[in-house]
């Protein structure tokens, strides 16, 4: 998932937002997504004594590189966090409640606002791939499942070609078939 939140002034947390992306459980990892003004919302947490990522490399979250997986600390939990955007960062801690409560409840003290799963995907997607992964965490099987993503990797070339005006009549008649399955996947 990537963030799409170049709409920000800098050292606002207006638009910075966290939500959580796995379910509620005893899960082994828990991924939290926080999108928006990383270094400002850094900046809070010092200000305000709220707990916040520690790297074991001494970098603050908005200066670690992109796409690179980074060992350190939240308060007394050990975690690993991935920034995979400019403004985007994503947390991966134990997946126990207490563990997921703690770094929420620090996130938001530090001014970021709390939003469902959902509504972080529409934010962060555009709508054809948000619908894509509404419908994949309502998967019974894992073999729905498979045949959703199938679709899904499909579905960004059939996409593109048609926002460029490119799709044949025959491809939308197929596509129609195709979506009607897909609905019959997750609602039978």
């Amino acid at each position: 998932m990537s963030c799409n939140n170049h709409f920000l002034s800098p050292m606002s947390l207006d638009k910075t937002t966290v939500s959580v992306l796995t379910p509620p459980g005893r899960g082994a990892v828990a991924t939290i997504l926080v999108s928006g003004q990383l270094d400002a919302l850094r900046q809070r947490a010092e200000d305000t004594g709220s707990p916040f990522f520690i790297a074991k490399n001494g970098l603050p979250i908005e200066k670690q590189t992109l796409h690179r997986i980074v060992f350190g600390s939240w308060g007394d939990e050990e975690l690993v966090i991935c920034r995979t955007a400019e403004e985007c960062l994503e947390i991966y801690s134990h997946g126990g409640q207490q563990a997921v409560t703690r770094i929420m409840q620090s996130l938001v003290e530090s001014g970021a606002e709390q939003i469902n799963w959902e509504s972080s995907v529409d934010k962060q997607s555009e709508s054809w791939l948000a619908d894509y992964h509404k419908a994949l965490s309502s998967c019974s099987t894992e073999r729905t499942a498979e045949l959703l993503l199938l679709q899904m990797h499909h579905g960004a070339s059939f996409w593109s070609r048609l926002q460029l005006g490119t799709v044949s009549t025959d491809e939308l008649t197929i596509a129609r078939k195709w979506a009607r399955f897909g609905q019959h996947l997750v609602t039978p």
